[in-house]
């Protein structure tokens, strides 16, 4: 689900990795007009499990890895994955871009970090840095609040996806579409107990003002 038509009122939450999830899949989708955005992991031979899968116009992979932490964000410098995808490119190969995506606080460490792995890894100059920006009053929250810090570079050995592996992920996607209308379905089937309506009393007419017994009567 998108959030790009939804306005928020008060104070929004730190950001936390689903909205960070939530804005960067909509910007590919309705930004960057690709055509297939998927949580799911697409195709069983890839070793990585990235926490967005996007298919662009050309049917290449783009690959986005979500980092609310610095901690988390250094430790993946020690991922086997970039190693694998050296030694062994046909078996893991690396996708036509790979971004890293981090709230807007992190975005000057993360660029840091990055350049210091300059000289300790060969992940420098293979990825990119998307930044979703922080909100904590009223705001519009979706793709416009993403941008791009770092462009990744392109792989220009990577190959088209096989429609095959699309139907794949088009399988799972709509597996997590139904689980999702599911659950907003019980939702609704929640609703609050109606308030009582409130009477409105009715106060008696004194008799002296024709109230009780009617004139003439004895």
């Amino acid at each position: 689900m998108c959030f790009h038509n939804l306005h928020y009122t008060g104070i929004i939450p730190s950001m936390n990795s689903a909205r960070i999830k939530a804005c960067v899949a909509c910007y590919f989708r309705y930004k960057r007009q690709c055509n297939l955005v998927s949580f799911e992991r697409p195709i069983n031979t890839y070793f990585s499990k990235p926490d967005i899968f996007v298919i662009n116009k050309q049917r290449r992979l783009i690959e986005i890895e979500v980092k609310i932490s610095m901690a988390d964000f250094k430790n993946d410098i020690k991922k086997r994955i970039w190693g694998y995808r050296d030694k062994m490119p046909n078996l893991y190969p690396m996708p036509h871009q790979f971004y890293y995506a981090v709230p807007k606080s992190l975005e000057e460490k993360s660029r840091a970090l990055l350049q210091s792995w300059k000289e300790e890894s060969n992940i420098y100059g293979k990825v990119g840095l998307l930044v979703v920006k922080e909100h904590n009053n009223r705001s519009l929250l979706g793709y416009n609040d993403v941008y791009v810090s770092i462009t990744a570079p392109t792989n220009k050995s990577s190959k088209k996806i096989p429609v095959k592996d699309l139907i794949t992920m088009v399988k799972n996607q709509s597996a997590t579409l139904c689980s999702e209308a599911l659950k907003n379905a019980k939702l609704d089937m929640v609703k609050k107990p109606k308030k009582p309506k409130k009477t409105q009393r009715t106060s008696k007419i004194p008799s002296s003002l024709g109230g009780g017994v009617g004139i003439g009567s004895s």
